[in-house]
């Protein structure tokens, strides 16, 4: 048998064996997680996490303002790779507010004023590892960030109001889908359809940091 086939059908193996990997009826190769999907480079302390400690009224896509940002400056070594992304209502004013998000960004410019930065930690509760990515909850770039893609929209009457449906949190599993590159930044920003004013959000995100080839 070839080193690169694969076999067909169920295993039951000791463990010192050397199996053959397995194959699904279409040849498709079959694998199965043992830990969670992150878990590798988690261990490896590549992952890091930032959540908002007080809320921020929602913002349209802008060069700047106060909203969670993740920035990864143009010196760095490192692609910031976006794992998930969550959304939280804190409160609202509108009668009925409902707001849709997106995540956008872009190339920081020629300018950056970092305002108040946000501390990312490790995503080993108690690591030591620093990210190189800098998250913020206000900033300010020369370019202003473009949507990538949306990630949910929030909905609360602001009093008990029938037929009005509470959406008061979403998270949206990137898994690497947006890579955020040496002088580059995203933010989650909402969109200006909707009565922005009336939502103030608290936000977390979950990013992989990976060697820029």
């Amino acid at each position: 048998m070839s080193l690169n086939q694969l076999q067909t059908g169920v295993q039951q193996v000791a463990d010192g064996a050397n199996p053959v990997a397995r194959s699904g009826k279409t040849g498709e190769t079959i694998v199965s997680e043992l830990q969670g999907p992150y878990y590798e480079n988690a261990y490896r302390g590549n992952v890091f996490v930032a959540a908002q400690t007080a809320a921020t009224a929602a913002i349209a896509t802008a060069a700047g303002g106060a909203t969670l940002v993740l920035f990864n400056p143009s010196n760095n070594t490192k692609n910031l790779v976006i794992l998930d992304v969550t959304v939280c209502l804190e409160t609202e004013t509108g009668q009925t507010a409902k707001v849709a998000f997106q995540l956008a960004g872009a190339a920081t410019g020629t300018t950056q004023t970092l305002t108040t930065p946000l501390t990312g930690l490790s995503s080993i509760v108690g690591g030591s590892n620093k990210p190189s990515g800098v998250t913020l909850v206000s900033s300010t770039f020369s370019n202003a960030a473009v949507p990538l893609r949306y990630l949910g929209a929030l909905s609360q009457a602001a009093t008990n109001t029938t037929g009005v449906t509470g959406v008061v949190s979403f998270k949206d599993e990137v898994k690497g889908a947006i890579i955020v590159p040496p002088g580059s930044y995203v933010g989650i920003y909402g969109l200006t359809a909707g009565t922005i004013g009336d939502a103030s959000i608290v936000a977390s995100m979950t990013w992989a940091e990976v060697n820029a080839l």
